[in-house]
């Protein structure tokens, strides 16, 4: 069997949120200064919630300010949406907020706050910060703590869940009044004064930039093999190109294998080189990107740099980048698993599709036409 490439998926008619006819409603005067949202503690979670943040901030009054709790990691991502977010508040993800945040929440003083994630606890803590309406969805026995909810789906067990988490949270946002989610991703606005370590700069001004994230905080069963992500990139050099493996330092020695053998002017690993805003920046500059599913590949579709990626035990109905890339799925009847860690122990899912068949479809998407067309 061949792997299946689906390209340019139609996130919110292919996969939506269930309907449903409850309405949230918060008063102007209720509105007080403001809106804050939980948003989710994975980074590619927290992507896929942005179209949904958007739509909320364009319902606020205009008096109103829009905050967010986010964990301190994700900052940066923020800061690069300053038409959307107006304040941020750093939380440690797994503890409840400490007694300055919600003094600092109090002070901020929101009529009403939305939970993107599914947690009792950040809900107890938001009414304890003052917090008069909470709305999200109805999880973990919190409903009582909420003005509103919305009914959770139950994700089926290893099975699709065919409802794109993109489409749940934006489900949010319609129950307040928002207009149906066109597909399109927030813009950002990164400071041009973001700076590169110094051995990047010359693979950021490369024509031909590949940026490979090899790794994935998720498990070992998602991670595509590091001897795959080297014969694409392989290829990619040899079509004149250059590449920069990303990922987090725990990721650098999958990064080692990647581009070992490689001239130092024609790859580089900087796994645990630089900070999202970096990130972001060498994104923007690459040609086309590959990844693992992942929050580099949400971040990477989210910057509109085009891109492949393939998936094997998760699923690509719920969690497909939004933005221009190719989805390249595994034949074998077991995916997706959902597991981390491949139950079989032969990682079949993956080590089936070729990486030949990614580097042509990252040539396709790079322009680069066919093998004898190439630039």
């Amino acid at each position: 069997m061949q792997a299946k490439i689906i390209r340019q998926l139609d996130i919110p008619r292919a996969y939506p949120a269930p309907k449903s006819d409850t309405e949230f409603q918060v008063a102007k005067a209720d509105w007080r200064n403001g809106l804050i949202v939980r948003m989710p503690n994975h980074l590619g979670d927290a992507i896929m919630a942005l179209p949904a943040l958007a739509a909320l901030k364009s319902l606020l009054p205009k008096f109103c300010a829009l905050a967010v709790l986010a964990p301190a990691s994700q900052k940066q991502l923020y800061e690069a949406l300053p038409h959307l977010v107006d304040k941020i508040f750093e939380i440690d993800a797994h503890r409840f907020f400490d007694r300055k945040t919600r003094r600092l929440i109090r002070i901020f003083r929101a009529g009403a706050g939305v939970l993107f994630n599914n947690s009792f606890r950040d809900a107890v803590a938001l009414k304890m910060a003052k917090v008069p309406r909470l709305f999200g969805y109805d999880a973990r026995c919190r409903k009582f703590l909420f003005a509103g909810t919305l009914p959770l789906p139950k994700r089926p067990r290893h099975k699709a869940m065919e409802i794109h988490q993109a489409n749940l949270y934006y489900a949010v946002a319609e129950a307040f009044g928002a207009d149906k989610w066109n597909g399109q991703m927030v813009d950002f606005q990164l400071n041009p004064a973001i700076g590169l370590p110094e051995k990047l700069i010359p693979f950021a001004r490369h024509p031909k930039l590949l940026v490979i994230a090899s790794g994935a905080a998720y498990g070992a069963a998602k991670r595509y093999g590091a001897d795959s992500y080297h014969v694409i990139a392989k290829k990619w050099i040899a079509e004149d190109g250059v590449v920069a493996v990303v990922g987090s330092a725990g990721e650098a020695a999958i990064g080692e294998e990647v581009i070992k053998g490689f001239l130092p002017e024609s790859a580089v690993n900087v796994c645990g080189k630089t900070d999202l805003a970096q990130l972001m920046k060498l994104l923007q500059c690459s040609r086309v990107a590959v990844a693992n599913d992942s929050g580099t590949m949400h971040l990477a579709a989210a910057l509109r740099v085009p891109g492949a990626t393939v998936f094997g035990p998760t699923d690509y109905t719920s969690t497909a980048p939004v933005g221009d890339w190719s989805l390249i799925l595994s034949p074998t009847q077991c995916a997706p698993c959902l597991r981390r860690v491949c139950p079989q122990g032969d990682h079949l899912c993956m080590a089936q599709m070729p990486p030949e068949t990614v580097a042509e479809e990252l040539f396709r998407l790079a322009g680069f036409g066919t093998a004898d067309t190439r630039e």
